[in-house]
């Protein structure tokens, strides 16, 4: 729609479009809205129906900026992250977009056996957070990412895990970052003191995993008490216990620190 051409005012485009979760994220690809949520869209596949709407605004000649203003409403579509091999299914609530980003608060869904909140967030440097809560079962955490060491605990506990996906505007240097964190209340680890807990105690867990094609070392701390950095490939691991690991410069396992 052009409400004048005398002067010429923008082209306005508004409509609703219903159908696949897959046709939704090809738009989101489209040459118009790719450098804003191609790096999104591409990071994601899908299934199920959803609604789409658009209100779209694109000055024809003279001053002004295009406006955006969207929303895709989910209605128990299924959501897949390859890449970080997770996926959310069920998914109900509502996914809003401008030209400044991507945002979402409370959408509903199941992830790891277990139900889960997502919020979506536009973050500094041109990185779009994905952050999910729940409380999962630590064994089908282990069986999701098996590189993870959670081969002694057992229980289910609070978690979070965010996904930062970098867009095509963020810095090279910028990758995308897996990290969870948990309290572990609920959760018991069969470990030697200092480490092992009882399933009422609380620890803090911190991982942190950068994915794709890059040398970052994975870091993993806990509790103040083991601390940990791993390659990508898994062949250099450095622990520390009592103070801040870093990772070895050759493959093998290096572990350094004081146990009281």
């Amino acid at each position: 729609h052009i409400r004048s051409l005398h002067p010429t005012s923008p082209i306005e485009i508004a409509g609703q479009v219903e159908g696949p979760l897959s046709d939704d994220l090809r738009i989101l690809r489209e040459e118009a809205l790719r450098p804003r949520f191609g790096h999104f869209a591409e990071a994601l596949q899908g299934r199920g129906q959803t609604r789409l709407m658009l209100d779209f605004s694109l000055p024809l000649k003279g001053p002004g900026e295009p406006t955006l203003a969207g929303r895709l409403d989910f209605e128990g579509a299924e959501l897949a992250l390859p890449a970080w091999n997770l996926n959310v299914t069920d998914l109900r609530g509502q996914l809003g977009f401008t030209l400044d980003g991507l945002n979402a608060r409370a959408i509903k869904g199941q992830a790891l056996g277990a139900p889960v909140t997502i919020d979506v967030e536009r973050r500094p440097g041109g990185v779009t957070r994905v952050h999910t809560q729940g409380r999962f079962d630590v064994s089908r955490v282990a069986g999701q990412w098996p590189s993870l060491p959670l081969q002694p605990a057992d229980g289910a506990a609070g978690f979070t895990i965010d996904v930062d996906i970098p867009s095509a505007q963020a810095a090279s240097n910028v990758t995308g970052i897996l990290a969870i964190n948990s309290d572990l209340e609920g959760v018991r680890l069969d470990l030697p003191a200092p480490l092992g807990k009882t399933a009422a105690q609380k620890r803090e867990l911190a991982l942190r995993m950068p994915l794709g094609d890059t040398d970052d070392p994975g870091e993993l701390e806990y509790a103040e008490r083991l601390s940990a950095r791993f390659d990508n490939t898994g062949k250099r691991i450095g622990v520390a216990f009592g103070k801040r690991a870093t990772l070895p410069p050759e493959p093998g396992i290096r572990i350094t620190g004081r146990i009281e």
